[in-house]
């Protein structure tokens, strides 16, 4: 990974120690990132693809919210 890699969103679930790899070797060569982690963040453990929910689980829907700012931040 090198300071070339583009701008990183990653939702942490099943796969969080991976996530928070990939989050710690992102922030090492400066690489703007996002770590999305509810359970870190509100000790809710979710499954993969937990953003689906988005409609009947507040943790999905304010994942699923940031994703979109993220990107939405991007594109502009």
């Amino acid at each position: 990974m090198t300071a070339d890699y583009p701008p990183a969103i990653m939702l942490g679930s099943e796969y969080r120690h991976d996530m928070n790899v990939m989050h710690d070797q992102f922030d090492a060569v400066a690489v703007e990132n996002v770590l999305i982690d509810p359970l870190a963040e509100k000790g809710e453990e979710k499954q993969h693809c937990f953003v689906a929910a988005e409609r009947v689980d507040s943790t999905a829907k304010e994942a699923f919210d940031r994703v979109i700012a993220f990107i939405d931040n991007k594109t502009k």
